[in-house]
């Protein structure tokens, strides 16, 4: 017969703990790493998750290598209050592209 324990177990993980241990991660730079948006033949978009800029700018290069074209960097868009979770805009454009 299954008995309910009075006292739920120790080990169980509270919502706001994991939350704030996602936090501290995000704050450390510890985040997840970017991630393709959107993709199109002459734009990627990047979520940042936190990531800094190289690490968006080689993802977006990883998408325009599909092309053969550079990635270039046009924008960059805040998804919430302090820009943790923010877009980079990236052009894909042809190696000899200048502007």
């Amino acid at each position: 017969m299954f008995c309910a324990r009075a006292n739920p177990p120790r080990h169980t993980h509270h919502p706001l703990r994991i939350a704030m241990l996602g936090f501290a991660f995000t704050l450390c730079g510890c985040g997840a790493s970017p991630t393709i948006a959107s993709i199109n033949n002459e734009e990627v978009r990047i979520l940042a998750n936190g990531a800094n800029l190289a690490q968006a700018q080689a993802k977006a290069q990883e998408a325009c290598n599909l092309q053969q074209r550079a990635a270039k960097l046009t924008g960059f868009r805040c998804e919430d209050r302090y820009c943790v979770q923010g877009i980079y805009i990236f052009a894909c454009r042809l190696p000899t592209d200048t502007t």
